[in-house]
């Protein structure tokens, strides 16, 4: 694979941060860290997908968001068809193993979800891991506004 082909995996960490010894430590606990969160994750979904699942008494309204819906249509879709008993291969590894794109996706939503069906538990983290909002500046707002009003009543 060339490094033009390598630029969303562990190939271009390495070759970014990996040049001085601090940077190769840090990429190994990375690497450790990730997968440990993918083993985590893995032994959790595949519990759930063990648990018998109940109909609901009364169906949850969904908000109306077309990149939500769409994500959540979807992931209900593939956790209501999935045979997870068919574990020959780790997810994981096998996306490893793929040739990586040559292009950045325009929407990583869609693009999991095209994968979804191939790889429905790491589909399932990216989703989780997509979520997590990029910045905490609102927190963090939130946190001044809280210390300057404590100050102002003292």
């Amino acid at each position: 694979m060339g490094s033009e082909r390598n630029q969303y995996k562990w190939k271009y960490f390495k070759k970014h941060w990996g040049s001085t010894e601090k940077g190769r430590e840090d990429l190994i606990k990375a690497e450790q860290a990730f997968q440990k969160l993918w083993e985590s994750h893995k032994a959790s979904w595949l519990a759930a997908q063990m648990e018998p699942s109940l109909p609901s008494a009364v169906p949850t309204p969904r908000v109306a968001m077309p990149e939500y819906s769409l994500v959540r249509n979807y992931v209900d879709q593939i956790h209501d068809n999935s045979d997870s008993s068919d574990d020959e291969t780790d997810e994981y590894q096998a996306y490893l193993a793929q040739k990586t794109l040559k292009q950045k996706p325009t929407n990583l939503f869609s693009w999991w979800i095209s994968k979804a069906e191939e790889w429905p538990c790491l589909a399932s983290l990216a989703f989780t891991v997509l979520s997590i909002p990029a910045m905490s500046t609102e927190v963090e707002r939130v946190f001044i506004y809280q210390n300057a009003s404590h100050r102002a009543e003292i």
